[in-house]
């Protein structure tokens, strides 16, 4: 799996652990998908994290491991104080049967200890999102989603971070992630760089060509 292409996963994972979570805490559609979306993207991408591959169950299909499957591989890898896997197993045997329509009993819902033990999952720093999530659009989330991904490789001193450009829309998926290396002759930002998302590379002929062409359009339209 190419990097942009984990990256790109990662962030959908996030952000459907998020939005699902939140949609859950509103009380205002059945639950039974929410939870199990919530919950499945949360897993993978904590194992697809820590783990990496750990989280395929068929290398030939790309097919991932069910939540429950995950549960158990985290469990048996000792890992996170803070999960509460008999809950989440236990949220899971609820929704189940109405999911696949084998439901008998109306009152077999999920209560406040699943969607506590789900929101504690947000706890790691694969996930982290749901304050950042709360109160946004789906589209929002994203967008801040791949911007959160993109401002991680900038550096961490904010005196340093003045040295370097923002990351920019990217021409190729349209994402705020693509990273130019500095300023042009002219002052602005058409440079080399390369967008952490797509994986869209900008090479220094292909800017500099840009940057000329700004430039002097830039001073046709100031002329006018």
């Amino acid at each position: 799996m190419s990097e942009q292409l984990h990256i790109v996963r990662q962030v959908l994972r996030r952000v459907r652990y998020a939005s699902n979570t939140l949609a859950l805490q509103n009380n205002s559609l059945p639950s039974e998908g929410l939870y199990d979306a919530a919950l499945t993207n949360g897993l993978i991408a904590i194992v697809a994290s820590d783990w990496p591959g750990e989280q395929i169950k068929n290398e030939n299909t790309d097919m991932t491991k069910s939540a429950s499957e995950l549960l158990t591989f985290i469990e048996d890898m000792d890992g996170y104080t803070y999960l509460k896997a008999s809950v989440l197993r236990d949220g899971l045997r609820l929704t189940q049967p109405v999911r696949h329509g084998r439901a008998d009993d109306e009152f077999a819902v999920l209560q406040q200890a699943h969607l506590n033990a789900l929101e504690l999952l947000d706890k790691h720093p694969a996930l982290s999102f749901l304050d950042t999530a709360r109160g946004k659009t789906i589209d929002e989330c994203f967008r801040l989603a791949f911007l959160d991904v993109t401002e991680s490789e900038l550096p961490f001193d904010p005196k340093d971070r003045l040295e370097v450009p923002e990351p920019e829309i990217c021409p190729e998926c349209c994402r705020s992630t693509f990273l130019p290396i500095g300023w042009d002759a002219f002052g602005g930002t058409m440079t080399s760089g390369e967008c952490s998302a797509c994986g869209y590379r900008r090479s220094d002929e292909e800017a500099w060509e840009q940057a000329v062409d700004d430039a002097v359009a830039y001073a046709v339209e100031r002329d006018d």
